[in-house]
């Protein structure tokens, strides 16, 4: 993570030079932790609007730099997260912003809300289309569209056709990038090769007191007329009333967000603002989304490499330990082959040494005994030999022709 320090004169001559969102890109970080760092440190900034009226040739006001009192915040650290991001994903994060540059020189690319149903509809969203349009609302007003073949949406019935326009023209921009949109049942999916990642469009919601109608406060009167009754009766009533307090309500504002990844240093959500709307920022969503799978694939390819390399300590050590394995079975082979020499050779010498004590009769336990050391000797011989050791060595694969634990030395 790499740090870039600022006077609080430079960032403020920094953010009246141009739009926050291209002085984040520029520091490698969020428009929305370029505010905090400017509000932390008591930086003005423009407001909402302010570039789309200064474009439009419209008056607009500067607010003054103030000097800190006390000089305590005179510079500023920009720890910029994106400098963690693969040198590949960099790379595209340029290549992007410069896309959005030349953009910005072409023809306009947004879309408004359709005033009539879209007729046309991509086939990536078409199923999506109609079970929205033909879901009966419940009793706050939603539709939904999950399941097989849907991109797993459940917003107001107010909303249903902004929806479908959105999705609609998203899938045909993904499109133009070699990108496709897929309905997964309780969202969407946007893959490149075999990395993908799961989009999904929402729309949020707010709890606001419930105003009742004038049905309910006719239900409600009676009721706690009801309620009245009863306890003069001694009968206590803990109903509830007839109408709740508040209401969940859907506000119109909409937004996409990648729901199941994380990426530090990427973007990977575009909301409705109080100007900005989702629809006229979707060539942004498409490059984010694509900023998104190159980073997956980058990442992907990094595990990879690393399983790679830990696949090959895991056959190294074996190896080592195979080889440190072998090679204590050939000196066991060795002691073992020395041990029988030895043997063998005492053995001799005790015959030599008791054949001349042989008595005349054979039948006697000295007779037998060297018989038995006869008996041994021949066996010893039988194994000492080179055919014998030669055989033994193939037997236990100590020096084969073929060496599966042979190839390049390596240190224990």
């Amino acid at each position: 993570m790499s740090e870039k320090e600022l006077t609080r004169r430079t960032m403020y001559e920094l953010v009246w030079s141009k739009p926050i969102t291209k002085i984040a890109d520029e520091l490698g970080i969020s428009n929305v932790a370029l505010k905090k760092i400017c509000a932390k440190h008591r930086v003005p900034t423009p407001p909402r609007g302010y570039w789309a009226k200064k474009q439009a040739g419209k008056p607009v006001t500067q607010m003054p730099f103030q000097e800190a009192a006390d000089g305590s915040e005179a510079k500023i650290v920009i720890r910029a997260i994106q400098s963690g991001l693969p040198d590949g994903v960099k790379q595209f994060l340029h290549d992007e912003r410069e896309r959005r540059k030349a953009r910005l020189g072409s023809r306009d690319r947004s879309i408004s809300a359709a005033s009539n149903p879209l007729r046309e509809v991509h086939a990536a969203v078409a199923m999506t289309a109609k079970a929205l349009r033909e879901a009966k609302p419940d009793g706050h007003g939603v539709v939904a569209a999950t399941g097989e073949g849907l991109c797993g949406l459940s917003i107001g019935k107010a909303s249903i056709e902004r929806a479908i326009g959105i999705l609609d023209q998203l899938a045909r921009r993904l499109e133009e990038r070699g990108l496709s949109l897929t309905a997964a049942g309780k969202a969407m999916k946007v893959a490149a090769g075999s990395d993908a990642a799961e989009l999904s469009l929402t729309e949020k919601a707010e709890m606001r007191k419930h105003v009742p109608t004038a049905k309910e406060l006719a239900q409600e009167k009676q009721r706690l007329k009801m309620r009245e009754r009863n306890r003069m009766l001694g009968i206590y009533d803990y109903g509830e009333r007839s109408f709740p307090e508040f209401d969940w309500v859907r506000t119109g504002m909409l937004s996409l967000e990648i729901s199941d990844q994380w990426f530090p240093g990427l973007r990977r959500s575009w909301r409705d603002g109080k100007i900005q709307r989702v629809e006229n920022v979707l060539d942004d969503v498409v490059g984010g989304i694509a900023a998104y799978l190159a980073a997956l694939k980058a990442r992907r390819e990094e595990n990879e490499r690393r399983e790679r390399e830990w696949e090959r300590e895991k056959r190294r050590r074996a190896l080592v330990q195979a080889r440190l394995e072998r090679e204590g079975k050939r000196r066991q082979f060795v002691d073992r082959y020395v041990a029988l020499s030895n043997e063998a050779r005492n053995l001799a010498a005790f015959r030599e040494t008791v054949s001349s004590m042989r008595p005349d009769r054979e039948a006697d336990d000295l007779s037998r005994m060297i018989q038995w050391v006869e008996q041994k000797l021949a066996e010893f011989d039988a194994q000492i030999t080179p055919d014998g050791i030669n055989r033994a060595l193939r037997e236990q694969r100590l020096f084969p022709e073929s060496d599966e634990l042979g190839g390049e030395d390596i240190e224990e």
